[in-house]
């Protein structure tokens, strides 16, 4: 798929105006020497000086100024159009590289992987909060049957094994969420794999599964209590500080793909700029140059404005 037509014309733009600058630059040093120059040929003060030598000093010297501000002019009005120009044309090589580069592509990919990572860790407090809420109370009926009465222990003890029996049905629907977490992780490690210096890696926090409370029925009092209050500590954690401390791990995991994804965007632009400085531009006279860019970039602009005016029509009336 060749490069679009548009496409072409910015880089073309951004030659011309690269060139551009570079001449308005060279015009300013040049005339900042002559200035320098011109400084040195003050008229002394007093009756050394004639009137005549001073206007003529310092109508040389105003117009050097006027000629410096207007240089500086452009040249800022040169920057401005680059900056249209640089952010047209990163719009326009991210979409044409998403469309023809596996490469490119792939950190789409790696971040879509990303937030769907994210979409499960998110879901994993609600279910924390609820194991923690189960082991408080499991732990609560393990203390009652240390507590209670060699009467009463056989009801104690259904009671406990009653707490554990709702604790295994929580365990048993957190597996879901717990699996699709250490999913989505293991996606984006697998299509980094290779690609960067170090392959993303995204903790996948889990919480006691299915088998951990089975086992509960068959601990002693003391050590099943002591498990309960340690589970029960964790969950609590994953649903507060934990969830916050993990999600950090997305954050920095999109940042590496957004600079990787920069990265390869910015190599290609470059080597599309010495093509465009080799193939694209002419010899032309700069003011025709500006001139021409100029009125691209009004143009743009207008056509922006006129844009959000139309998706929000109320904006001049704030």
């Amino acid at each position: 798929m060749e490069l679009p037509s548009q496409t072409i014309d910015l880089l073309t733009s951004e030659a011309y105006a690269v060139l551009c600058r570079e001449s308005l630059s060279e015009s300013l040093q040049l005339l900042l020497k002559e200035k320098e120059k011109l400084m040195e040929t003050r008229p002394p003060f007093g009756f050394l000086g004639t009137k005549t030598m001073r206007d003529t000093f310092e109508s040389a010297a105003g117009k050097a100024e006027q000629d410096e501000q207007s240089l500086r002019n452009r040249i800022q009005q040169m920057t401005n159009i680059n900056d249209w120009l640089s952010t047209s044309l990163h719009a326009s090589l991210d979409q044409y590289l998403t469309a023809v580069s596996p490469d490119y592509w792939l950190w789409r990919e790696v971040e879509d992987a990303i937030e769907l990572w994210e979409m499960a860790v998110n879901a994993l407090p609600e279910k924390a909060v609820a194991f923690a809420r189960d082991a408080r109370a499991a732990a609560a009926t393990v203390s009652a049957q240390i507590a209670a009465d060699p009467s009463l222990q056989r009801r104690a003890r259904e009671n406990r094994l009653g707490a554990i029996a709702s604790l295994r049905a929580t365990a048993e629907s957190t597996k879901p969420s717990v699996q699709e977490v250490f999913i989505a992780a293991d996606r984006v490690h697998r299509l980094c794999l290779g690609k960067l210096d170090r392959a993303i890696e995204l903790p996948s926090p889990t919480l006691p599964p299915v088998s951990w409370v089975d086992q509960l029925a068959l601990m002693d009092h003391a050590a099943a209590l002591a498990e309960l209050q340690r589970a029960e500590l964790e969950a609590r954690s994953l649903s507060g500080e934990g969830i916050r401390t993990i999600l950090a791990y997305g954050t920095h995991a999109h940042q590496s793909c957004v600079a990787a994804r920069e990265s390869y965007l910015q190599s290609y632009w470059e080597q599309l700029r010495q093509h465009a400085m080799a193939h694209y531009v002419t010899e032309r006279d700069v003011d025709e140059v500006i001139a021409e860019l100029t009125q691209h970039y009004v143009a743009a602009d207008l056509l922006r404005r006129q844009s959000q005016l139309v998706s929000n029509p109320f904006e001049n009336e704030r």
